[in-house]
């Protein structure tokens, strides 16, 4: 039965080569839109991923994005426990 079906696809050349360059291009846009979607979803941690010489970050509890910075003050390492603001 599939020996049937693909030798009637195969003996339409027009309808053949449609099919393929049709799954070709879903192919296409389905991997350029999870490209799309992972580089959404990974710019916001892109701030936090480029700072190496913190061990940790803090930030408001206020905080909605990470494009938003508000200053925290010299006081804000005694604000998480076991972190010190003078380094040790």
């Amino acid at each position: 039965m599939n020996f049937v079906a693909l030798k009637m696809l195969m003996a339409d050349r027009a309808k053949y080569f449609s099919l393929i360059f049709a799954i070709a291009f879903a192919s296409f846009l389905l991997a350029n839109q999870v490209s799309i979607f992972i580089g959404i979803m990974t710019r916001p941690s892109s701030q936090i991923q480029d700072v190496v010489d913190a061990d940790i970050w803090v930030m408001d509890p206020q905080t909605l994005y990470s494009d938003e910075v508000y200053g925290e003050g010299e006081g804000a390492g005694r604000k998480v426990p076991h972190c010190h603001s003078d380094g040790y």
